[in-house]
């Protein structure tokens, strides 16, 4: 890696979606971010966690793509998170709140306090007739954040801080959603899971994983059901989608097919949804709901957020990194990806400074 020429950039965020691996490095602009590096490298396989030849493979791309220095983020992967919503102690009382976060998470999650690293943050309360805190609790087990410590230290990066998924999100989205009063949902649609997030101005106030419902299982069908190569149907998906069929017999034929499968996908996943947001409803009723934010590499299926939204009552937007900032000329393609938004909140973690 070269060594930094410009002390505005901050430290490559770097993070892990199956398949791919997404890196970006952003430069203050006022009081804005601008994108300087962006790329999303595919892993040799889809499973299984990173390895040493992943790291390798990673090192060489970000030299080539321009990316400086080797002060790098990472985000906690999706199935190593432990989460609650707890109820502690009132801030006035001066209980020790950080240590019974951290033991109330542990004990939800059957370990040792001390195997795990917790932090938490205030969120909406309610019911109103109780003086008691009420937090999102986020934590990781030791062993696994040691273990990513190590791929990238041996690597020769060097790692500032490891985040949570949300946090990234909710600053990715903070310049959408921090003036809102209503609740403000985001369903990012990566290729393990998809993951819901209701967002209260900067804050996340409510997360819940969707399991088995990533891009990887309707990708797995149109292979397996429809008899299409791996490369084939990546590309029906993102340049076809729920678009209108056109064509010959045979184009229209096969189109048709992937828009089955894809309404099947849409269908099981709207009513997850649904059902998650009627309980949110229940107990943050009183804010309402007003949009529904779409990222991840899901949401660059044609027309997939639409017909979400519909489903859902919600007008639905696709978020990419160039609605939420400034890049060079030269990256606008990468920056126009869904894929990159949450790397890009992660990008922005605050490392002391202007950050």
């Amino acid at each position: 890696m070269r060594v930094p020429f410009r002390t505005t950039w901050g430290p490559i965020a770097i993070t892990v979606d199956g398949r791919s691996i997404n890196a970006v490095q952003l430069s203050r602009l006022g009081d804005g971010w601008q994108v300087e590096a962006a790329t999303t490298v595919r892993r040799a396989t889809s499973t299984g966690p990173l390895g040493r030849a992943d790291i390798d493979r990673l090192s060489g791309v970000l030299e080539r793509k321009g990316f400086q220095g080797n002060r790098v983020v990472l985000s906690v992967a999706n199935d190593q998170l432990l989460t609650a919503v707890l109820d502690l102690p009132p801030l006035s009382s001066g209980a020790p709140l950080d240590q019974i976060a951290c033991g109330e998470l542990a004990a939800a999650h059957k370990c040792m306090p001390d195997e795990l690293t917790a932090t938490y943050w205030e969120i909406p309360q309610p019911n109103p007739n109780t003086d008691a805190t009420r937090v999102m609790a986020v934590g990781c087990r030791n062993n696994h954040t040691n273990t990513v410590l190590d791929l990238f230290e041996a690597a020769r990066f060097s790692v500032l801080a490891i985040d949570t998924q949300a946090c990234a999100i909710a600053r990715a989205l903070r310049t959408l959603t921090k003036e809102r009063d209503a609740l403000t949902v985001a369903l990012d649609i990566e290729w393990m899971d998809a993951t819901l997030f209701m967002v209260c101005g900067e804050n996340i106030v409510f997360e819940r994983r969707f399991v088995d419902s990533g891009l990887c299982r309707l990708h797995s069908n149109l292979v397996e059901q429809i008899d299409l190569d791996g490369d084939v149907a990546d590309y029906l998906l993102t340049e076809a989608g729920l678009c209108d069929a056109q064509g010959d017999r045979t184009q229209e034929a096969l189109r048709n097919a992937v828009r089955e499968q894809i309404d099947s996908y849409v269908q099981r996943l709207s009513s997850e949804l649904r059902l998650t947001l009627t309980y949110v409803l229940q107990e943050h009723g009183q804010r309402g709901m007003d949009e529904l934010l779409i990222l991840g590499e899901g949401a660059a299926i044609p027309d997939l957020a639409e017909d979400l939204g519909e489903s859902c009552g919600l007008p639905a937007t696709v978020v990419t990194p160039l609605q939420l900032g400034r890049c060079r000329q030269t990256l606008i393609r990468e920056c126009q990806s869904p894929v990159l938004t949450q790397t890009f909140g992660l990008a922005q973690y605050p490392t002391g400074g202007r950050r």
